[in-house]
């Protein structure tokens, strides 16, 4: 699962990844990408990101992309 920041770009061109990283969608392709906006004072968001993480592993990288997004400011 990759954590991602508020600003983060999802376009063809890249987006950050949670080393502020630039990655191009183009590296998911031909797989399921579960999209998850999440913030620190949301419980629920709190809640559901193990899930997330544990589907993943489940799943494997090769067959499941989950990127979490902070909606919060990272700097």
């Amino acid at each position: 699962m990759r954590l991602m920041h508020e600003g983060a770009v999802l376009a063809n061109s890249g987006h950050f990844d949670n080393e502020i990283d630039v990655r191009s969608l183009n590296e998911y392709a031909g797989k399921p990408v579960v999209l998850s906006f999440w913030a620190t004072w949301c419980g629920y968001c709190l809640k559901e990101l193990p899930i997330l993480s544990n589907i993943q592993k489940a799943a494997g990288p090769e067959r499941i992309a989950v990127l979490a997004i902070n909606t919060e400011d990272w700097r």
